[in-house]
């Protein structure tokens, strides 16, 4: 019996043939940005990495407009808003991929940019009170341009967190180059935001919710915060594998991109029987280097493992082997070490 059952349970996993992507620089390989978030992977790379989750022909040469380097079927772009995301070729690029059966499953996490924008507007008023019908209406049209394009594909969408949360803008406020007034507007806008997102997945059951929100409240809202025993600074930006936040103030690290990757296959095996395993404390902190340990009194965190760092696989270190002709075919990812 229990044979049969992860028979089956490996054969409903299979059913999750391609997986693509559409966001913003959180969403856009890390790997490609250099000096901050090249020494981080984030929530595509690690899947890719640990799950071999087919996210389309990798490749470190540049495409060409609307998708540079990276997975095929990863259409996120670094900086783009909402509004950047239908007019610059990302959903048309994606629902094309779904509609000719290449992807079954996509993740939809965007608007940052649409809501930072209002702190480098002319008039901010003005953009707080378009900011989210805006957002709102693309991201909706997106998620219904995917679901139209074929029945059998899937959508995860993802809620934002505050932008009150991020090193940039606290570290604006107390500069006196934010009011905290207009920061907490922008946190409310995100609010709304967020409660349409509910309600398009709360009414579809092809739309599931990474809440990425209450992922980030979760996070910093405990005095202390560790992964797999080692405890991540939450406050102060840095590229050291115990930062929750790169030094950019704005990107998550390895960790917190790991717990992102989570956030998605989570959601996706609650609401389509999915199946894919989730990433382990192990996994997550192995990635950065780091190793997981029992908190002591006399060890209260842990150093850099430097044989997890040494073994540790990113995306310049696998060889990829294409199986088939086919541009877009599943890649098989040869392990080798740093």
């Amino acid at each position: 019996m229990h044979v049969e059952l992860l028979e089956k349970r490996q054969l409903m996993a299979a059913s999750v043939e391609g997986v693509g992507a559409l966001g913003d620089s959180y969403t856009d390989e890390y790997r490609f940005y250099a000096p901050d978030r090249s020494t981080a992977q984030n929530y595509i790379e690690q899947l890719a990495d640990a799950r071999r989750l087919d996210f389309g022909r990798f490749t470190d040469q540049p495409r060409g407009v609307p998708r540079n380097a990276g997975f095929a079927y990863n259409w996120a772009q670094s900086a783009d808003t909402t509004t950047d995301m239908l007019a610059g070729g990302q959903l048309a690029g994606l629902a094309a991929q779904v509609a000719a059966g290449k992807v079954d499953l996509a993740f939809v996490f965007i608007g940052g940019n649409d809501f930072r924008g209002v702190f480098t507007s002319s008039d901010p008023v003005a953009t707080l009170g378009t900011v989210v019908p805006q957002a709102v209406t693309n991201v909706f049209t997106a998620v219904g341009t995917l679901l139209a394009a074929s029945p059998e594909v899937n959508v995860v969408v993802a809620t934002l967190p505050k932008v009150s949360v991020l090193p940039e803008v606290r570290g604006a406020i107390a500069g006196g180059f934010l009011p905290q007034a207009l920061a907490d507007a922008v946190d409310f806008a995100i609010d709304a935001f967020n409660q349409q997102l509910r309600g398009l997945a709360d009414g579809s059951p092809r739309v599931a919710l990474a809440d990425v929100d209450a992922l980030v409240t979760d996070i910093l809202a405990p005095a202390s915060f560790s992964v797999g025993g080692v405890t991540i600074d939450r406050d102060v930006p840095g590229n050291d594998a115990h930062n929750l936040w790169l030094a950019d103030g704005l990107h998550a690290g390895t960790v917190g991109q790991g717990l992102l990757a989570n956030l998605f296959v989570n959601a996706a095996n609650e609401e389509f029987d999915a199946h894919i395993r989730p990433l382990s404390d192990r996994e997550i902190l192995r990635n950065t280097g780091l190793r997981s340990c029992e908190i002591s009194a006399a060890r209260p965190s842990c150093d850099v493992d430097a044989g997890a760092a040494a073994t540790r696989t990113t995306f310049s270190d696998v060889e990829l082997d294409r199986r088939g002709t086919d541009d877009d075919a599943v890649l098989l990812a040869v392990m080798q070490p740093a």
